[in-house]
């Protein structure tokens, strides 16, 4: 993402005055999925792989390293 127009509209917090476009950044997210037969699958995926610190938006820091994984059932069907 690169930078872009934005602003934290909050007079009230003196380190955001001023501040009219949040900086760019780039994150890293990793997944993959394996089938351990035709109705089950398992999957896994991290967001933010890097753990970089960055604000999507001006003010709101995202959300650092995390990980997801879980397993998929398919009924019926063939």
């Amino acid at each position: 993402m690169g930078r872009r127009p934005d602003s934290a509209f909050d007079s009230a917090t003196p380190e955001l005055q001023g501040i009219n476009h949040a900086a760019g950044y780039a994150r890293v997210d990793l997944g993959g999925w394996y089938a351990i037969n035709s109705r089950i699958t398992a999957y896994a995926n991290v967001q933010n792989a890097l753990n970089d610190h960055y604000n999507e938006v001006v003010g709101y820091p995202a959300l650092t390293a995390n990980f997801r994984a879980g397993v998929r059932l398919r009924i019926g069907g063939e």
